[in-house]
């Protein structure tokens, strides 16, 4: 009889022993956004088979409209003046790879180190002697600009965000065609470039991007081109 029951228990050590851990994969998931599909796939690997796994985005930007209000600094163009821009985007998602945009900005101005010393010179030299000859540098800075543009999505991935939870983000391409107003007048203006976006939330978003931005202005000499760099970075709400 004694002989029977350690038989008996001797089995059931064995069984416990060999059997596999139970893993709770859609625990592990749910620290970067539950998928239960996924889940599901997971739960039945084994060592034959491989599955490749690639979870749904969490923030679904579908037909879905956002707003932003954007900061930038432009480099390039003039020498004797530096821009900083204030402004909004419309941007309206047609899905998660591709959206259209309106964008305008509101340019901010102010004379760089080397303008600044031409009209100080010109001024002192105008107090010394009003009949005398002096020079300042013509300046066609820009008033304001407006953009429609397209936006294309085709990387995508996820990163903890200090463990308050898992943010989802996009590399995107941008073009875009608009009109600037500057002191002279209306002038034509085009845009391409790259950026980032992270959708933080379901109605939280932010950008980092750079773009090439020329355009022609007119100075004593005549027209010219300008090739200029607008990085701007922007915080929106999704709806």
């Amino acid at each position: 009889m004694k002989t029977g029951v350690m038989f008996i228990l001797t089995l059931v050590v064995a069984q416990v022993s060999l059997a596999k851990p139970k893993i709770d994969i859609k625990k592990d998931f749910d620290s970067l956004g539950t998928n239960s599909a996924i889940a599901e796939k997971a739960q039945e690997l084994d060592p034959e088979n491989r599955v490749r796994i690639v979870q749904n985005r969490k923030v679904d930007r579908t037909n879905r409209l956002e707003l932003g209000f954007n900061y930038g600094l432009v480099t390039g163009g003039d020498a004797y003046y530096k821009t900083q821009n204030i402004g909004g985007l419309l941007e309206w998602h047609f899905n998660p790879k591709f959206s259209a945009g309106l964008r305008y900005s509101k340019a901010l101005n102010s004379l760089t180190s080397e303008g600044d010393s031409l009209y100080k010179d010109a001024q002192r030299r105008y107090q010394a002697d009003p009949t005398s000859g002096y020079a300042v540098p013509d300046l066609d800075y820009p008033i304001e600009t407006g953009l429609v543009t397209v936006s294309f999505y085709p990387v995508y991935g996820k990163f903890n965000f200090f463990e308050l939870g898992v943010a989802h983000f996009d590399f995107y391409a941008i073009a875009g065609y608009g009109k600037m107003n500057l002191k002279s007048g209306q002038t034509d203006t085009y845009t391409a470039g790259i950026g980032v976006g992270l959708w933080a939330a379901q109605n939280l978003a932010m950008r980092l991007e750079g773009r090439w931005q020329p355009y022609m202005d007119k100075v004593f000499t005549g027209e010219r081109r300008l090739d200029t760099v607008v990085v701007n970075a922007t915080l929106s709400v999704l709806l």
